[in-house]
C-alpha cells in the first residue's frame, strides 16, 4: 500500500511538471544588457592600484533597437590598494537617468545624464553576438573622487543577459 502511495505522489508531481501551456517568449523579446566598466592602473605617484568600477542593468526595451531613456540603478566602486591596506569607497544611484541609442547595428552609447555624468560608447565584439566593448576613463570628475583624482584607463563591456525560465 505504501509503495502504491509513494509512485501515485510521484506520477502526481511529473504531471504537475507538464501541465504548463504557457509557451516561452521569442529568444530577443525581454533580454536586458548588463553594462560593466572596470579601469585599474598603478598610482602615477605612489604605486598604489586604482581601480574603478561602474554597474548597470539596461532594461529590455534597449533591445528594439531605435533608442531608450530612463531610470537605472547604477553602482559605483572605487579602490586603492596599498600593501596590506585597502580604502574602499562605493555609492549606489537608485535614479540614474540614462539614455541608450544604437548608433548602427554593431554601435551603442549609452549616456549617463544625472546625477553620474559619462558616455559610453561600444561597438560589437565580433567573437560574440550580443556582447559590445569600448574604451572607458574613470575620470577624477567622477563620485568618489577622493579615492583617487588620477583619471584611469579601462574598458567597458555591454553584454545580454538571457532570462532564467
Amino acid at each position: 500500500m505504501a509503495r502504491a502511495v509513494t509512485i501515485a505522489a510521484i506520477a502526481l508531481v511529473l504531471s504537475a511538471c507538464h501541465e504548463s501551456s504557457v509557451e516561452p517568449p521569442p529568444i530577443g523579446s525581454h533580454h536586458s544588457y548588463f553594462a560593466t566598466a572596470i579601469a585599474s592602473a598603478p598610482d602615477s605617484a605612489t604605486g598604489d592600484t586604482l581601480t574603478c568600477e561602474v554597474f548597470l542593468n539596461l532594461p529590455p526595451d534597449v533591445a528594439l533597437g531605435g533608442g531608450w531613456a530612463g531610470e537605472v540603478r547604477l553602482q559605483l566602486t572605487r579602490l586603492r590598494a596599498a600593501g596590506g591596506t585597502n580604502t574602499f569607497a562605493d555609492t549606489t544611484v537608485d535614479a540614474q537617468q540614462v539614455q541608450a541609442t544604437w548608433l548602427d547595428t554593431d554601435s551603442l552609447r549609452v549616456v549617463l545624464a544625472s546625477p553620474i555624468v559619462d558616455t559610453l560608447i561600444t561597438t560589437r565584439d565580433p567573437g560574440i553576438r550580443k556582447s559590445y566593448t569600448g574604451p572607458w576613463v574613470c575620470r577624477p570628475e567622477l563620485p568618489l573622487g577622493r579615492v583617487f583624482r588620477q583619471p584611469i584607463a579601462g574598458r567597458v563591456v555591454i553584454e545580454e543577459m538571457l532570462p532564467i525560465d
